[in-house]
């Protein structure tokens, strides 16, 4: 733990969890030890609602034991949890976060064939240009589907899928991990080049074919 901290590894899961079990383990034993004295104790001959539920703990031992350890079980992991938690307006506005930089999410019921970047998509819906000014919009196909999220404890079958052009969001957003054959640092590029060869793929059997 003490070469963790030294070296910086503070934010580190695996090093936050050996601690935890390292602790919850040295507090059962406690826990046993001190519920072992409590059994072996002499009782005051005068009975109390507080010397009566001492003596209940010390004389079921591993019942009590068990209900510790329960408990501290749940408060360690509502610690982690919350230890854990990340703040979704941290770094909002930075175009690597996990908002991409983007200030607003707008969905729609309809389907909108018009360019909202051009003046005449932009008139059909009646927004204007003084008050969209400096203001990009980047559009998103999306098929319905089983949402994917940590909200949903099921599995996905038929996950939401989302399509866009990489171009848009070149720079954007960062991948924690890519498939494989396919660079992380590139991000939408490498997938826009994945893209790309596909369709040369294609056009080389529809050749072929001919």
């Amino acid at each position: 733990m003490a070469w963790a901290l030294a070296a910086g590894e503070g934010e580190n899961p695996e090093v936050f969890f050996s601690a935890g079990a390292l602790l919850l383990v040295a507090g059962l034993a406690s826990t046993a030890a001190w519920l072992g004295r409590l059994a072996r104790a002499g009782h005051e001959t005068r009975f109390t609602l507080a010397g009566l539920g001492w003596r209940g703990c010390g004389r079921r031992r591993t019942r009590s034991l068990a209900t510790v350890a329960l408990l501290a079980c749940g408060c360690f992991v509502v610690a982690a949890i919350a230890a854990f938690r990340l703040d979704a307006n941290q770094n909002a506005t930075q175009v690597s976060s996990g908002t991409g930089g983007f200030a607003l999410i707008g969905e729609a019921t309809i389907r909108v064939m018009q360019d909202l970047n051009s003046p005449a998509g932009r008139e059909f819906f009646g927004l204007g240009e003084r008050d969209l000014e400096k203001v990009n919009f980047v559009p998103f196909r999306v098929h319905d589907g089983d949402d994917a999220s940590c909200l949903n404890l099921n599995r996905a079958q038929k996950p939401r899928l989302l399509g866009v052009r990489p171009e848009l969001l070149a720079g954007k957003f960062t991948f924690a991990t890519v498939a494989k054959g396919l660079e992380r640092q590139k991000g939408w590029e490498a997938a826009a080049w994945e893209r790309a060869k596909g369709e040369s793929k294609r056009r080389d059997r529809a050749a072929q074919g001919q």
